[in-house]
Protein backbone atom coordinates (compact mmCIF):
# COMPACT_ATOMS: atom_id res chain seq x y z
CA UNK A 1 0.00 0.00 0.00
CA UNK A 2 1.79 3.46 -0.75
CA UNK A 3 2.85 5.07 1.59
CA UNK A 4 2.17 2.66 4.34
CA UNK A 5 5.17 1.45 6.61
CA UNK A 6 3.61 -1.82 7.08
CA UNK A 7 7.07 -2.83 9.69
CA UNK A 8 5.72 0.10 11.89
CA UNK A 9 3.26 -2.70 13.04
CA UNK A 10 6.14 -4.99 13.74
CA UNK A 11 5.26 -6.81 17.52
CA UNK A 12 2.02 -4.86 17.74
CA UNK A 13 -1.27 -6.75 18.05
CA UNK A 14 -4.75 -4.75 15.95
CA UNK A 15 -8.35 -5.26 17.20
CA UNK A 16 -9.75 -4.50 14.05
CA UNK A 17 -14.17 -3.89 14.84
CA UNK A 18 -16.93 -4.35 11.95
CA UNK A 19 -14.62 -6.84 10.29
CA UNK A 20 -17.28 -7.59 7.72
CA UNK A 21 -16.44 -4.60 6.02
CA UNK A 22 -12.79 -6.38 4.77
CA UNK A 23 -13.15 -8.31 1.90
CA UNK A 24 -10.59 -10.34 -0.81
CA UNK A 25 -12.18 -7.91 -3.75
CA UNK A 26 -9.17 -5.95 -4.87
CA UNK A 27 -11.50 -3.09 -5.01
CA UNK A 28 -12.00 -3.12 -1.44
CA UNK A 29 -9.15 -0.54 -0.03
CA UNK A 30 -9.33 -1.71 3.82
CA UNK A 31 -8.43 -5.70 2.60
CA UNK A 32 -5.63 -4.27 0.93
CA UNK A 33 -3.93 -2.22 3.84
CA UNK A 34 -4.64 -5.50 5.77
CA UNK A 35 -3.04 -7.99 3.13
CA UNK A 36 -0.08 -5.62 3.12
CA UNK A 37 0.05 -5.62 7.27
CA UNK A 38 -0.40 -8.89 7.59
CA UNK A 39 2.24 -9.92 4.55
CA UNK A 40 4.98 -7.22 5.20
CA UNK A 41 5.18 -7.22 9.08
CA UNK A 42 5.02 -9.61 12.39
CA UNK A 43 1.65 -8.03 13.12
CA UNK A 44 -1.24 -10.26 15.15
CA UNK A 45 -4.70 -9.46 14.03
CA UNK A 46 -7.82 -10.24 16.33
CA UNK A 47 -10.82 -9.57 13.82
CA UNK A 48 -14.49 -8.82 15.40
CA UNK A 49 -17.62 -9.05 13.70
CA UNK A 50 -21.29 -8.79 14.82
CA UNK A 51 -22.11 -9.53 11.54
CA UNK A 52 -21.42 -13.27 10.39
CA UNK A 53 -21.93 -12.82 6.43
CA UNK A 54 -21.22 -9.75 3.84
CA UNK A 55 -23.79 -9.37 2.11
CA UNK A 56 -21.96 -9.17 -1.09
CA UNK A 57 -20.66 -13.26 -0.28
CA UNK A 58 -17.40 -11.63 -1.32
CA UNK A 59 -14.71 -13.74 1.34
CA UNK A 60 -12.70 -11.39 3.76
CA UNK A 61 -9.33 -13.38 2.62
CA UNK A 62 -9.11 -15.68 -0.05
CA UNK A 63 -8.87 -19.43 1.15
CA UNK A 64 -5.57 -21.00 0.89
Amino acid sequence: CEGLDETAFNDCLLAIDEFHHVSADVNNRLGDIIRSIMQKSTAHLIAMTGSYFRGDSVWFKNPV
